[in-house]
């Protein structure tokens, strides 16, 4: 027995791919043309899944090193499953799936896994340093399929004994990756093998938990009948044994229990409208996890189950869309008070160097009598200041249009810095879109992780017509984020009519909230008195536990006014940072258009002044400022 410091729950061992989900819901894969992607392979989806669920997980896997596998290890960072374990193969590539949801029970499969990544895991990739800090690994069938890897795998289960960590098999019998139909049935999930049988027995023996669905769990042991296939694995082991039955949830029979027959242990079952049931079983396996390393009653555990599998079908993606903790005490009791732990991680502090003033820039412009044909060269420089300082300070990023602001978008994307994206036709009242009026199909081409920004100059005072129009518009680009995955960050500025401006604000944040629009963050303006920002705080909290936070804009506010503001910001939890733009670039940008100071100098003018800003920030929450000082 080890007495290494056990600092991970689970260690998944196997498949790590990309999926391809056919966009267009109802139709099979040759008719698809239009796909969006996620990470995929049972144990990366079980392992994100887990870690969304509050476990520390990590994966062993292998990938490509190649751009897809860089992708899988950069979502599996952003969703906090420990890396370490995960080697780049510089001979093979990333796997891939094809996928298309043709109907609830009908879900086309291509596995593109010749000679992949994942398949040449081999013994000694699994270390003995790995296992030992773990309390449980999860196996799952693939990984028994070849003898390479099914060496690593029985690696993994001897240091697991060795190491008191406990052994988990989720049987996820893929009868296409044995070679036992052709490449077209990839979706098949039921057949009996000699060969399957033989290998999943000797795994079944040494497991502590076992895991399938009815066919499965048949496949396993070479029975045709459920009830047959239970008692065969009771005959050949102590373990837990978990029989998933899809929309009626599942049966849990104890450990060691003489007869399976007997009555198992059920959690309660959940009703829901079933998009994709594709890895709802990773889901459902997550959920089981985090009841079961937490010692809890099985009947708990169970119930995790049933609902995060529950959540998992009304979505698109796989794991990318899974529930985090919070969303799933809610689902399953949605009548408590609501968890003080938000579903999805608030940043502590958030900087966005805004530079999409388009308006500014054409007045400075044209007071200079020149064109506007260098904005998108500034932009980019605006760009390389964001990236500068964020190389020491997280959660910094910027704030581009892409008018004239392309070239900047897409150095933001290869340079990893975060970009908020504006959709609305600058100062357009009512609300206008630079998309045109669809803008859902417009942000299907805009990157995942770019953030969906949208100014509306909204007073709640406004003539109904007026209001309804400004509402409606808001809720279309809600709706639409909801279905892209992007992020949404609605940015609220009264017109310079509404007189009381805290008054107009905290009637719009209600006003809003009663639509049904939950923003990812909000955006408003600079007050210089704590109680309003307190006020501000209260509401977003009360009307959305999940809101990752709100950001503080400039203005035409001097550097002196905004200081004082974003001080009176501290005692407000929800206000993460600010959004500031003109104070950072207008003085800059001026003095590069006239050719008085280079590009260089223009960087390190943005930089310095963007700094100043988080100065002013940290000094007044000297509790957080070491999170953003960096290394």
């Amino acid at each position: 027995m080890s007495s290494s410091p056990k600092n991970l729950d689970v260690v998944t061992i196997g498949r790590a791919s990309i999926d391809l989900y056919g966009a267009e819901i109802g139709v099979d894969l040759p008719e698809a043309t239009l796909f969006r992607r996620s990470v995929g392979g049972s144990p990366t989806n079980i392992a994100i899944g887990a870690s969304r669920l509050g476990l520390r997980a990590s994966l062993l896997t292998r990938v490509g090193d190649d751009q897809m596998g860089l992708a899988i290890l950069q979502c599996l960072k952003n969703e906090g499953v420990d890396c370490s374990a995960i080697k780049a193969d510089p001979q093979r590539l990333t796997a891939l799936v094809l996928l298309a949801v043709q109907d609830h029970k009908h879900a086309p499969h291509l596995f593109y896994r010749s000679d992949c990544a994942d398949m040449s895991l081999c013994e000694s990739d699994v270390t003995q340093c790995l296992i030992a800090r773990t309390r449980s690994i999860v196996l799952t069938g693939t990984h028994f399929s070849t003898a390479t890897v099914s060496a690593a795998s029985w690696r993994a289960i001897k240091l697991a004994k060795k190491h008191g960590a406990r052994v988990i098999f989720d049987i996820d019998f893929r009868p296409s990756l044995w070679g036992l139909t052709s490449h077209s049935e990839g979706a098949q999930r039921t057949g009996l093998s000699s060969a399957v049988t033989k290998a999943f027995s000797k795994v079944i023996t040494a497991s502590d938990l076992v895991v399938g669905t009815e066919e499965e769990i048949c496949a396993a042991t070479g029975r045709e009948e459920v009830a047959e296939a239970l008692s065969q694995i009771r005959s050949q082991s102590d373990a837990i044994v978990v029989c998933k039955r899809g929309a009626y949830g599942c049966d849990v029979y104890l450990a060691g229990t003489d007869n399976v027959g007997a009555r198992p242990v059920q959690g309660q079952q959940f009703s829901v409208d079933v998009v994709n049931t594709i890895g709802a079983g990773d889901a459902f396996m997550a959920g089981f996890l985090r009841g079961y390393l937490n010692d809890e009653p099985l009947q708990t555990c169970a119930t995790y189950a049933n609902a995060n599998g529950a959540i998992a079908v009304t979505r698109l993606l796989c794991s990318q869309d899974y529930a985090h903790w919070p969303e799933l005490k809610k689902f399953i009791a949605p009548d408590e008070t609501s968890d003080p732990e938000r579903s999805k991680t608030p940043m502590k502090n958030f900087f966005l160097l805004a530079c999409d003033h388009r308006s500014q820039f054409r007045d400075i412009t044209d007071d200079l009598g020149t064109d506007h044909s260098r904005f998108g060269a500034f932009k980019q420089l605006a760009v390389k200041a964001a990236q500068d300082v964020g190389q020491h300070i997280p959660n910094t990023g910027v704030i581009i249009d892409d008018e004239y602001g392309t070239d900047a978008l897409f150095d933001a994307g290869r340079n990893g810095v975060t970009a908020a994206r504006p959709v609305e036709v600058p100062g357009s009242r009512p609300l206008e879109f630079v998309t045109g009026k669809d803008v859902g199909s417009a942000l299907i081409e805009w990157p995942r992780d770019q953030i969906v920004k949208c100014l509306c100059h909204y007073d709640p005072s406004d003539e109904p017509a007026l209001l309804r129009t400004q509402q409606d518009r808001i809720l279309q680009v809600f709706e639409a984020c909801q279905r892209t995955g992007h992020a949404f960050l609605l940015e609220i500025i009264p017109p310079a009519k509404a007189g009381n401006r805290i008054e107009a604000v905290t009637r719009a944040l209600a006003q809003i909230y009663a639509l049904g629009v939950k923003p990812t963050y909000w955006k408003l303006e600079p007050f210089v008195d704590t109680h309003n920002w307190n006020r501000i705080n209260e509401i977003v909290e009360q009307e959305d536990p999940d809101c990752r936070g709100i950001v503080m804009l400039g203005q035409a506010n001097t550097t002196e006014q905004l200081a004082d503001a974003l001080r009176a910001t501290a005692e407000a939890p929800l206000v993460i940072g600010f959004a500031i733009g003109r104070a950072i670039v207008a003085e800059p940008f001026q003095a590069w258009i006239e050719g008085k100071i280079d590009d260089d100098s223009a960087v390190a003018q943005m930089s310095k002044k963007f700094r100043n800003f988080i100065e002013v920030w940290n000094e007044s929450r000297p509790d957080t400022a070491q999170q953003t000082v960096g290394s």
